[in-house]
């Protein structure tokens, strides 16, 4: 029976290191996956941003374009206006027979009224229509305006007017009225939209190319990481990325990464020794176990020697729940799926509870246990688990300990609990004590007096970890001490 064991033992680590093999891959893929999907994401942001500058450059530049050269119509309109008015009061402008005036190239769109509104002259330019009402005209004051028309004529464009008041030499009050025409703004605007049209999106389409060539460049040493982690899984080797002298962000991820395979190795190796000692542990079990079964069935046994076979294979299908259940909750650990159930625990009721489990084989193996608990000691833990941490450590005392007494102690020190167990004997091993912990590791004195698989001490560690304390073995020169160290609430 121990032959399909350990053949299915090697298949579990084998599926295991399949399972990884196979994660890295699918995890290398979508790695060069999301490289692309980030230089995309680049480029789209970078097109947006561009898209957004372009769009309030282009609206700045339009205004003020515009602004500018309507100021510059409406300064050179003004002064014609104040011109024209000058001319009219030196006489070189002569209103007598207005309708014959010569007026200069430059004021061809003019109109001049009387201070009541009425239209003494137009040029042809200006048409017969009055510019600016009557109504207009009495609301202004003397100071010269500027005023927009829409287009008064069919498919003529806006136009400008400058309004300037004055007195002719014959004393009537005068308004003169020179108009613009605003070809120059619209065509500029005109021009100037249409470049925009398209210097703005070649801006955005070479921006974003832009981005999208320098993230590439910025991302080739990655890919060229991951090219480099995609053929260490395809080789199956135990070599590691080439670190880049530049000692940046880059060798950073690179020494990440091979810490991240050494872990990774570690871990395969470990889980493939565990395995293999698991089988090991199992087999030997189920071997003694079908070999007494097979005894029972082929030979001709009483009652009593078949009660004696029963009562030695039970206790080894004990042995093997017991072992079963803690290579279950050691896998739950390193899955992560404990949990705490917390709560205020006196010490010194915890301690007392796990000794009575542990008097009658203590009674049984003639050693003594002795308390040396300080009173009002209290941990924030979980009863179950941290009870069986305890009964743990007495038990792995009980077991290979070849002393008398076996001491409990438990203190406040700072802001942290202490709990002992030493016993008076032998003690650890020194070149023991680095592997204590490690699971189905035994000191050189080999199998203890019964029971014990070697996983005590392991799971004493992960189950004190989950409280957030530390275990530790410590070296004494006679006997052996285990301490427990927990943090207390603050």
């Amino acid at each position: 029976m121990a032959g399909p064991i350990l053949r299915q033992s090697t298949g579990w680590a084998t599926d295991s290191e399949s399972r990884i093999t196979s994660s890295c891959q699918v995890l290398v893929v979508e790695r060069n996956v999301e490289i692309l999907l980030l230089r995309r994401k680049i480029a789209l942001l970078v097109g947006l941003i561009t898209t957004i500058l372009v769009l309030a450059g282009g609206l700045y530049l339009y205004n003020s374009v515009s602004a500018s050269i309507r100021a510059t119509i409406q300064r050179s309109i003004v002064n014609k206006a104040q011109r024209a008015l000058r001319e009219i009061k030196s006489g070189q402008i002569a209103l007598s027979g207005s309708s014959n005036l010569t007026i200069s190239k430059d004021l061809s769109v003019i109109q001049i009224y009387t201070s009541n509104g009425d239209l003494l002259y137009s040029s042809q330019s200006a048409g017969s229509i009055k510019i600016i009402s009557s109504e207009e005209l009495k609301s202004r004051s003397l100071t010269t305006v500027v005023v927009d028309r829409f287009p008064l004529q069919k498919g003529k464009n806006g136009e400008m007017f400058g309004i300037a008041r004055g007195i002719a030499p014959d004393g009537r009050s005068v308004i003169v009225t020179v108009g613009a025409s605003m070809d120059q703004l619209l065509d500029s605007q005109r021009d100037l939209f249409g470049v925009l049209m398209v210097v703005g999106p070649l801006t955005v389409l070479l921006a974003s190319l832009g981005a999208w060539l320098i993230t590439g460049r910025i991302l080739s040493p990655v890919d060229r990481l991951r090219r480099e982690a995609e053929m260490l899984l395809e080789d199956g080797a135990s070599r590691r990325l080439e670190v880049p002298a530049t000692a940046d962000e880059l060798a950073q991820l690179a020494m990440t990464l091979n810490h991240f395979l050494d872990k990774q190795e570690l871990s395969v190796e470990s889980q493939r020794l565990f395995v293999a000692a698991a089988s090991h542990e199992l087999r030997t079990p189920l071997a003694a176990l079908s070999a007494e079964i097979e005894i029972a069935l082929l030979t001709d046994a009483d009652k009593s020697e078949l009660r004696k076979i029963l009562q030695r294979s039970f206790g080894r299908v004990a042995e093997l729940a017991q072992l079963s259940s803690d290579l279950l909750l050691l896998a739950a650990g390193d899955e992560g799926v404990l949990q705490v159930d917390s709560e205020l625990l006196l010490v010194e009721d915890l301690v007392v509870g796990v000794l009575n489990e542990c008097l009658p084989l203590a009674k049984i193996q003639g050693i003594s246990l002795v308390t040396d608990l300080d009173p009002g000691v209290v941990l924030y833990a979980d009863k179950i688990k941290f009870s069986r941490v305890l009964s743990n450590l007495i038990y792995n005392a009980l077991f290979y300990s070849d002393g008398s007494v076996i001491t409990i102690r438990s203190y406040q020190k700072e802001n942290k609990a202490i709990i002992e167990v030493c016993d008076d004997g032998l003690g650890f091993p020194k070149e023991f004590i680095p592997r204590a912990f490690d699971r189905f590791s035994r000191g050189a004195k080999g199998r203890p007096r019964s029971g014990g698989s070697g996983l005590g001490l392991s799971i004493a560690q992960m189950l004190v970890k989950l409280h957030g304390g530390v275990i530790e073995v410590i070296d004494i020169s006679e006997g052996a001490l285990v301490r427990i160290t927990i943090p207390l609430l603050s």
